[in-house]
């Protein structure tokens, strides 16, 4: 029931390397994470979506815990 990533994590779920999307946040062609805990991205489920689309990558399915 998690909701919120850590860059890492949201990498993982795409299936890319961190440094991908650090690198489009970075040049601004991806929008920055809404939060920051620590000085650490956390991003919620829309933002990775987003992240996704960019990629061009296919979630397999929202967590059960994400809001709709």
């Amino acid at each position: 029931m998690k909701t919120h990533y850590l860059l890492g994590e949201a990498a993982c779920l795409l299936k890319i390397k961190p440094y991908r999307i650090a690198y489009g946040i970075s040049v601004g062609i991806i929008p920055d994470a809404k939060m920051r805990i620590s000085n650490k991205r956390v991003f919620t489920w829309d933002e990775i979506e987003t992240l996704a689309q960019h990629f061009g990558v296919e979630l397999k399915k929202k967590p059960a815990g994400a809001k709709p």
